[in-house]
């Protein structure tokens, strides 16, 4: 057998080892961290001198070191405020409730308004009070965020109550409102406020000259 020469031995050697070398160097870079991203992107800030191990994500505003959560939306909120009504003649003033539902582009709510009559001597449209129950199919456009316009229409009822009797009349109903969430961590609170009209449809004799009527609502809304 050919004795093994101590040059070719050497040779051998050190090809392995650079190998080795060069292998070991590539799962190092593989492993390690991935390039610290820029200052700011799409608005949002990197901590500052971020090193390996610390959390790189986005903050949610510049400085402020927190990290981004979006707003609470609750598919439930019970809705609570003034309201007044006018036929053109006066103005009645009452309360409205309600209840909101959905946490999406689309929701419904289910309310009741009641106020006072326009004119205390019950000769308004609005007799001597005045009561509405509406469902309303809801558009939120801006579903994220604190601001939300809202738009809704609806069908219901509208009762008046006379001398004597209370009548009622159908009612198609549009509304035009803001709302805006205060951002608190367990629960779904909003402010707002409203602006609607309703048309009269079918209705008892005693509101046959029932054509129509405005409103504003303001409102407080909670969730959970």
């Amino acid at each position: 057998m050919k004795a093994l020469d101590p040059a070719s031995i050497s040779r051998t050697f050190g090809w392995a080892s650079a190998l080795a070398l060069l292998f070991h160097a590539g799962v190092a870079r593989a492993e390690g961290p991935y390039a610290k991203p820029p200052g700011s992107y799409a608005g949002n800030t990197y901590a500052d001198g971020c090193r390996e191990g610390e959390d790189c994500r986005p903050r949610l505003c510049d400085g402020c070191g927190e990290p981004y959560r979006p707003l609470r939306r609750s598919g439930v909120r019970l809705a609570l405020g003034p309201s007044s009504v006018t036929t053109g003649v006066g103005l009645g003033y009452g309360l409205f409730a309600g209840v909101d539902l959905g946490t999406g582009s689309i929701g419904a709510r289910v309310s009741g308004t009641w106020a006072r009559a326009e004119r205390g001597d019950g000769t308004s449209p609005t007799g001597n009070g005045f009561a509405q129950y509406l469902v309303e199919l809801v558009l939120d456009p801006r579903k994220e965020g604190a601001l939300h316009p809202v738009f809704a229409v609806g069908l219901g009822a509208a009762t008046i109550r006379g001398k004597d009797e209370t009548s009622a009349a159908s009612i198609g109903t549009a509304r035009v409102g803001v709302e805006y969430a205060l951002g608190l961590e367990d629960a779904d609170v909003r402010v707002g406020a409203n602006i609607f009209g309703a048309m009269a449809g079918p209705a008892e004799p005693a509101l046959k000259d029932l054509r129509g009527y405005g409103g504003l609502q303001l409102q407080v809304s909670v969730g959970f």
